[in-house]
């Protein structure tokens, strides 16, 4: 069982409401408290309203949060030594590629 956590949000987004409509969680399943488990490896699960979020840059210039901004240093420290990895759930935009955002990710 891989569990999960969600930042950014207070749903985990699209991605988690469509896995959850199949009706097997034997894969995947919410961390309890969504926080990150004590053992293990898990999924940091960022729901991006709007593709643009996920530019620094542009989410500034417009006031709004930029999707980095919800994860906290522990997370991040998880995800740089490779005990968890980050989804961006953009399955309600879901460019095909913009440099800008893979950039940025990179």
């Amino acid at each position: 069982m891989l569990h999960y956590i969600f930042r950014g949000n207070d749903a985990p987004g699209f991605f988690v409401q469509a896995y959850g409509l199949g009706g097997n969680r034997d894969m995947l399943d919410i961390a309890p408290g969504n926080v990150p488990p004590a053992e293990g490896p898990y999924l940091c699960i960022v729901p991006v309203l709007d593709a643009w979020r996920a530019v620094q840059k542009l989410a500034r210039l417009s006031n709004v949060a930029y999707f980095g901004d919800h994860i906290e240093p522990a997370v991040l420290a998880d995800i740089r030594t490779g005990r968890a990895m980050i989804v961006l759930d953009m399955s309600n935009e879901g460019p095909a590629f913009h440099a800008d955002i893979f950039g940025d990710l990179h």
